[in-house]
């Protein structure tokens, strides 16, 4: 097989067991709240902290993707990963849990941006269809993630099955990744500091920036308080609503595989206006939806808006980059983890104080935020960056 096509499998299954476990902790919250004997806030925490243990991983990648390649440190992330799952899974007390997640994060931003820099080096001719290509086993694995969970968690006291069965995935793919035999040598570049200095005086690479701490907010903190919102606010029952985030997946899916074949068409900036604009709609819907059949077509609609934002923002940077890309893949990382703990942070604090209904409807003021950073960018003419 080409080596340039098993990158791309190692990087799609390597997506693929990141969606199932990244999955797990929101699905399984009911039941972990539940055991645990914990707060929102509480629950808050156990969301948002290991984003820190993500962008500590996307730093590694900053500081050694140049000596080991993004190759290497895939396989690397992957074992570690494993290692981290089993962790989970053996604890008993709320902190060792929320400290072995933070571990977990640390491989899990390994394996992000690295994926990045190997579709970088590697050069596809349509950047964009790579990435939404790649981002979509991602979705197959969160799709299949929460119907696990519902049906190994016939008592809250299970909460912990799933993880094991994540660290066996995980280990699998470790293993198909040490198979890939593409060489790396490490470039010659500029100073950090001349690099930095670059990625400083590009707007493109803000808006990017901004974009991706936006998105990665609204739809990580959606889709971890999904289960729990349908529980306590739409009263649907603890196994039934941890699918909820698999249907949310399925239209994250959906879109994926769409927006891998239209973005590079349409123009990056246009698709992004496209997908925000749906966003919106279908996430109203879900707040004032009365019937569980509306409610279950408007989170499908949800991840089908979703879809193709993260690695749209993405191919807009690596496009209209020249020179630190790299850097600049790390910092896109780095800004999407600080969005997650932001906005599942914020989704718990408001949900103590107001309600979760409150709190998701913080979710919809970040998605209008996107549309307007769509807007700018449409009028700043980032779809040329398709070329």
């Amino acid at each position: 097989m080409d080596e340039r096509m098993k990158f791309g499998l190692v990087a799609s299954s390597s997506f693929l067991a990141f969606g199932f476990w990244m999955l797990i902790t929101g699905s399984a919250l009911p039941a972990i709240v539940s055991e645990f004997n914990i707060s929102y806030k509480d629950a808050g925490i156990l969301l948002s902290l290991p984003t820190f243990g993500f962008i500590f991983g996307a730093i590694l990648c900053m500081v050694f993707v140049q000596k080991t390649g993004p190759f290497k440190l895939l396989s690397f992330a992957l074992i570690s990963v494993s290692l981290s799952l089993a962790w989970i899974s053996a604890s008993r007390v709320f902190w060792m849990l929320v400290i072995a997640s933070v571990v977990m994060s640390v491989g899990s931003g390994l394996i992000e941006t690295t994926v990045g820099v190997g579709v970088s080096s590697i050069r596809y001719r349509r950047t964009g269809g790579a990435l939404n290509f790649i981002h979509s086993a991602y979705a197959i694995g969160a799709i299949v993630s929460p119907f696990v969970v519902a049906l190994l968690l016939t008592t809250s006291d299970r909460w912990w099955v799933p993880f094991v069965l994540a660290c066996l995935l995980s280990l699998m793919v470790f293993f198909y990744s040490t198979s890939l035999k593409i060489g790396w040598s490490p470039s010659i570049t500029k100073s950090r500091k001349r690099e930095y200095g670059y990625l400083l005086r590009q707007p493109v690479f803000w808006l990017a920036i901004i974009g991706v701490f936006v998105y990665v907010g609204y739809e990580v903190a959606f889709t971890s308080w999904l289960s729990a919102y349908v529980y306590d606010v739409k009263g649907i029952t603890m196994r039934l609503s941890s699918i909820f985030p698999a249907l949310l997946w399925a239209g994250l899916f959906i879109g994926r595989v769409m927006s891998g074949a239209f973005v590079d068409r349409l123009g990056y900036a246009y698709s992004l206006l496209l997908l925000t604009s749906l966003s919106s709609i279908s996430v109203v819907a879900v707040l004032f939806s009365r019937s569980p059949m509306t409610l279950v077509i408007a989170v499908v609609i949800s991840g089908i808006g979703f879809s193709g934002v993260f690695p749209t923002l993405q191919a807009i940077m690596i496009r209209g980059l020249s020179s630190a890309i790299n850097e600049a893949i790390s910092i896109f990382s780095i800004a999407a983890s600080l969005g997650a703990a932001f906005a599942n942070y914020a989704v718990g604090a408001i949900g103590d104080v107001l309600g979760l209904g409150w709190g998701i409807a913080f979710v919809l003021l970040l998605i209008v935020i996107e549309l307007i950073l769509a807007l700018i960018l449409m009028q700043r003419g980032e779809k040329k960056c398709t070329t």
